[in-house]
This record gives structure tokens, sequence and C-alpha cells, in this order.
């Protein structure tokens, strides 16, 4: 059964949603900006960021919120969308979820450069995280790291966080929420703004996916996404670098 939300005003919603990428993303710069002459790619100090502001802010923030509501540090009671699957409810959801999401991806992203190049072509270019170094990041050490931290640890919080928590409640404030909630899940990825709409529109079917079956069908499709994007990252450099 989906959990009983409390009714949380608007404007604090909004606040939760944000909060925590202004946090990555202002770790990001901080480490980027004072690493620069250790000629690591912008990129890994993202990696790097994401769990040291992405832990307190999104897990923590859980934690603390059980806490509140069971006296000990828990989950339990306070993620909606708990209903039980089948395993063959898991095999045709995971895949028509993941393939919604290649599908908007590719089509929300096709405006991606042009806004990259009118609004934010000012960026300099160490903090473009889309700058891929190929012979970096086929290094042991930053290959196992990146895919812990954004593959495996990052999407799974998140979705704890963005789907089982903050989107049952603001699910509460009518029939385009869920699409407000998505916008604002592109927004709180504040180091790439040029992603938002891409990531607002190609998002929904993991926020769907949740309300109408399981929140670990949004677990598991978003690190696959996250998986396999970054596995292919790395094999078109390599290809293209020859």
């Amino acid at each position: 059964m989906n959990t009983q939300v409390e009714k949380m005003p608007l404007s604090k919603l909004i606040f939760l949603h944000l909060f925590p990428g202004f946090t990555i993303a202002l770790v990001f710069v901080l480490l980027a900006t004072f690493m620069k002459s250790a000629e690591v790619p912008a990129l890994f100090w993202l990696v790097v960021a994401i769990p040291i502001g992405l832990i307190p802010t999104e897990l923590g923030y859980l934690l603390y919120v059980g806490k509140q509501q069971n006296g000990r540090f828990s989950l339990k009671g306070i993620l909606g969308y708990q209903n039980p699957l089948s395993w063959k409810q898991y095999l045709w959801m995971v895949p028509a979820t993941f393939i919604s999401m290649l599908v908007l991806f590719t089509i929300a992203g096709v405006a991606d450069p042009f806004i990259y190049e009118t609004m934010f072509g000012w960026l300099p270019s160490w903090l473009n995280v889309e700058l891929l170094d190929v012979a970096f990041f086929t290094k042991p050490l930053p290959l196992i790291i990146t895919y812990l931290s954004v593959n495996m640890m990052a999407p799974a919080i998140e979705e704890l966080y963005f789907r089982g928590y903050l989107l049952p409640r603001i699910s509460q404030y009518g029939r385009w929420a869920t699409l407000m909630h998505t916008f604002l899940f592109g927004l709180y990825h504040v180091w790439s703004p040029w992603h938002a709409i891409q990531r607002g529109i190609g998002t929904l079917p993991l926020a769907i996916s949740a309300k109408r079956g399981n929140l670990n069908v949004a677990i598991i499709t978003h690190v696959l996404v996250n998986t396999i994007g970054f596995t292919l990252s790395i094999l078109g450099a390599m290809a293209a670098a020859g």
C-alpha cells in the first residue's frame, strides 16, 4: 500500500527539490576550482561531489524525517509507491520505462546544443562536464568510482528522495504536479542547466512508472539508464580516439 502523506507547502517542496542540487554544484565548483592544476577533468570532480552533496541532503534528510516519525533512523512509512509487483510485471515495466525514457531524452535533447551555445557558452571550458577525457576515465580507479557514484548510488538515492518522498507530496497539487516535479528534477541538476528541459521531459516515465507500479521499477530503470549511458559514452569516446 502507498504511504499516506502529509500536506506540505508548495514552497517547501520546491526548496526540497532544488536545495540538494545547489549543494552538489557548490562542492563541484569548489573542487574543480581549487584542483584545476591536478590535471583531472572537471567531470571527475562532479563524480566526487555527488556523494558528498547528495548523501547528507537527500538520504540524510529522509533518515531525519524517518527519525521524527519512527523515533529512529529509518525509511519506514515515509516513502510512497510500495505496491508489490510480480516478476512478470517487472519484466515488462522496466523495459517499457527504459525505452520511453530513451525516446523522450532523444527528442527533448535536440535543442540542448543550441541552449548551451546561446545561454551558457560563457562558462569556462574546465567547468564543462560534457567533456569526457576517455584516457582518464578508462583508468581502473576513476572508472570504479564513477560507476559506484553516478551509476549506482546516485540514481538509487535520487529515486528514494524524488520519486519515493517528494513525488507523492507534490502530487496533491493537481494534474500538472507530476510534470512540475520532473521539471524541478531537471533544474536540480544545476551544474548542467542546458539539460533541464531534456531531463524534465525524459524522466517523466520514472514518475509515471513509480505512481502506477512500484518505486523499485524507477530505481532499477534509473540505474540502467545511467550505467548504459556512461558505458556507451566511454566506448564511443574510445572509438573516436582510435
